[in-house]
């Protein structure tokens, strides 16, 4: 995690243009986090991203599959970084489509609709999959609802 707080700031940016409501959702969640006090407030004051969550895989392949912990509708980040060089592949079966995943890559996605995976690289490579837990939202009283239209997604 260390490795990516430079760059959160960039991640959030990202974020915040490609889906406004949903970073201003978890910005709101963040300060209700802040206020709160205790552990979770202190944890809120320190941690790098929007997400309330975030999944380390170091050199792992993943047959294509759905994230069914995560909501309809909402976005989860993938950023990859290593020193496979340009040798990685994202596999979105629901989309029909593999496109380049290579050292640097950054991708949003819906991971609980969005059927994806990732192929064995030669050489190191570390993923950080960041993505909201909704039990969090829901114990800091805010309701939660899909970000994207989904039939706009499965076109």
């Amino acid at each position: 995690m260390a490795a990516l707080e430079p760059w959160a700031g960039l991640l959030d940016g990202i974020f915040a243009v490609t889906h406004p409501e949903q970073f201003q959702s978890s910005r709101t969640l963040f300060d209700r986090m802040r206020q709160s006090g205790g552990a979770a407030g202190e944890a809120a004051s320190t941690w790098p991203f929007s997400f309330n969550s975030v999944q380390v895989l170091l050199n792992r392949s993943s047959l294509r599959h759905r994230d069914p912990n995560t909501m309809p509708g909402w976005f989860d980040m993938l950023v990859t970084l290593g020193t496979y060089g340009q040798t990685g592949i994202l596999e979105m079966g629901t989309l029909g489509v593999s496109v380049p995943y290579d050292s640097g890559t950054v991708v949003l996605l819906t991971s609980r609709l969005i059927q994806h995976g990732v192929p064995r690289v030669v050489g190191d490579r570390i993923c950080y999959a960041m993505f909201m837990v909704e039990a969090v939202f829901r114990r800091y009283g805010m309701k939660t609802k899909g970000f994207v239209n989904i039939r706009d997604v499965l076109r």
